[in-house]
């Protein structure tokens, strides 16, 4: 990778590799460069998870994915919001959202997900896991939340989302 410092100054370089950063990243601002710059450090010293704790719009999302293509490796970006969730796939679409299991339909009675019944896969039977089969889904290797468990495990950047911000080298 390219000097880390002649990264910063123009996001749209091609040293961040490929895919590029989004069009619309075309500048980062002095507190994004910082964070960048800190939190590359602090890995760069041993630390095993950074955590950026910065107001809503300052750009923590960009400042992760710049941070991950620095080390050159996968990350772990964690929030609540869902419409932040669907913003980050939007923007950065090799990305894969793994969200709780009471998200995703059942394999055999999806129409039963909408209200009043919601039945989904964290009403799943099949214990303890890998069980063949449960109550709602004829096969659980077709299970649309285990499915998706896949699907992020083999996304160049996997996304969690639980409850705070944070950024790591490895799975949290």
């Amino acid at each position: 990778m390219a000097d880390l410092e002649a990264l910063l100054s123009d996001p749209q370089h091609p040293g961040w590799g490929d895919p590029p950063l989004p069009e619309w990243v075309r500048v980062l601002r002095a507190p994004q460069r910082d964070a960048i710059l800190a939190a590359v450090d602090a890995f760069g010293r041993g630390a095993r998870h950074v955590v950026v704790s910065a107001p809503t719009g300052s750009g923590k999302t960009v400042i992760g994915e710049c941070v991950r293509r620095a080390l050159g490796g996968r990350g772990t970006y964690v929030c609540v919001d869902k419409g932040l969730q669907d913003q980050v796939l939007r923007d950065f679409p090799y990305a894969a959202v793994l969200k709780g299991r009471a998200n995703y339909p059942t394999l055999d009675y999806p129409e039963r997900h909408a209200p009043p019944e919601r039945l989904s896969c964290d009403d799943c039977t099949a214990e303890p896991p890998g069980r063949p089969r449960c109550k709602w889904c004829s096969d659980t290797g077709g299970c649309p939340y285990r499915d998706r468990i896949v699907h992020q495990e083999r996304a160049r950047i996997p996304k969690w989302w639980f409850e705070a911000v944070v950024f790591g080298t490895e799975g949290l």
